[in-house]
């Protein structure tokens, strides 16, 4: 029953998951509007969600600095995604992470994430998502 709710709520997010949510999120952290995500953007919005200044963000810090496009769900994948980035998978991203973010997204490593980079980075991320639940669906129809 779970594994189903996961995949109704993926199925969910994929059809959401579209060109003007993306923008919007894309959007909020270019703070100087000029079409690229550059790594100093990419570290304010990190220290916007860092609120008691650790230089860790819980997933509690995450939710609730919540953008209005993301669900709940949404929300929790991605912090998932970014917890595992530094191998620990232990619950916290750390500031250290973002320079990894940055090289990952940034297809062309000019420097600067354009719109095209930061959305395909989304679907590839939803994509992988599908792909866990996908395993575990398998795994769990063998017992």
């Amino acid at each position: 029953m779970t594994k189903l709710r996961l995949q109704l709520n993926l199925l969910i997010y994929i059809f959401r998951y579209d060109n003007q949510n993306i923008r919007k999120l894309f959007n909020g952290i270019d703070e100087n509007r000029d079409g690229f995500i550059q790594f100093p953007e990419l570290l304010s919005r990190f220290d916007e969600i860092d609120t008691n200044n650790d230089g860790n963000v819980t997933i509690d810090e995450c939710l609730a600095s919540k953008p209005s496009e993301m669900s709940l769900n949404e929300i929790e994948s991605y912090f998932k995604f970014y917890d595992e980035l530094d191998g620990a998978a232990d619950g916290v991203v750390r500031r250290a992470v973002i320079q990894r973010i940055q090289f990952l997204i940034d297809a062309n490593n000019d420097g600067k994430i354009s719109f095209k980079e930061y959305k395909k980075s989304c679907l590839q991320m939803l994509s992988g998502l599908k792909e866990k639940i996908d395993t575990s669906s398998d795994t769990s129809s063998e017992d």
